[in-house]
């Protein structure tokens, strides 16, 4: 299994095929969470806010959140690097009051999203390169709800996890950010993926940027 790195401006710029270990651990209508462990070689390659891509995971991406140097029993320095799902940066805007009545879940979390992170009112509020995706329809019926005050993140989270609907942020073949929500079996344990050492050589590549507007 590789480790693909993307930075700020989605762009691939590396990957980590050489690491101790990786616990990968997504969520169905929640914010999941991973934890690296690699070479200190890989130092100059990862870094806060970028993302990387499991190659055994096509729905999810990790957004890197700390980064740390350890060294084990035998003063070998190595990199500890943590975070959680792509899904995190939604709690990076706070909603606008909005009364939505009788609607779907999934159609008022993705109203919400575009409200505030794709098209908003206040250009400098806008996500650049982030899209919606699928909005099923829930099976318990439509829903009212007023968004004011809490995040992008937790306004999905609330109505995702009434509808029993699932949720995840991942970058797309074109360089988008695609806000995806399915129905399915909640696995919320059996998607972790726990994996072992891994042998092999790696080429570091990087390149710098950011994402546009996505902080404030």
């Amino acid at each position: 299994m590789e480790i693909y790195v993307l930075d700020q401006n989605l762009d691939r710029v590396g990957v980590v095929d050489i690491y101790e270990s990786l616990v990968w651990s997504p969520k169905y209508s929640d914010v999941g969470s991973f934890q690296l462990n690699c070479p200190i070689g890989f130092f100059s390659l990862l870094k806060e806010d970028y993302i990387i891509q499991n190659s055994m995971d096509d729905r999810h991406n990790g957004l890197i959140e700390h980064i740390e140097k350890v060294t084990n029993d035998d003063g070998v320095e190595s990199l500890l690097v943590k975070g959680r799902m792509l899904e995190a940066i939604l709690e990076r805007r706070i909603c606008f009051g909005e009364i939505y009545e009788s609607q779907q879940p999934a159609a008022i979390a993705s109203d919400i999203l575009i409200r505030n992170m794709i098209s908003p009112i206040d250009s400098k509020r806008k996500v650049e390169n982030l899209i919606t995706g699928a909005t099923p329809n829930s099976d318990y019926g439509v829903v009212y709800y007023t968004s004011g005050g809490v995040s992008v993140l937790e306004a999905a989270k609330s109505l995702c996890q009434e509808a029993q609907i699932g949720f995840s942020l991942y970058v797309g073949e074109e360089k988008n950010m695609i806000f995806d929500m399915y129905k399915g079996t909640n696995r919320t344990e059996e998607d972790n993926i726990e994996t072992e050492i891994v042998t092999v050589s790696i080429n570091n590549l990087l390149t710098n940027g950011q994402f546009s507007g996505i902080s404030g």
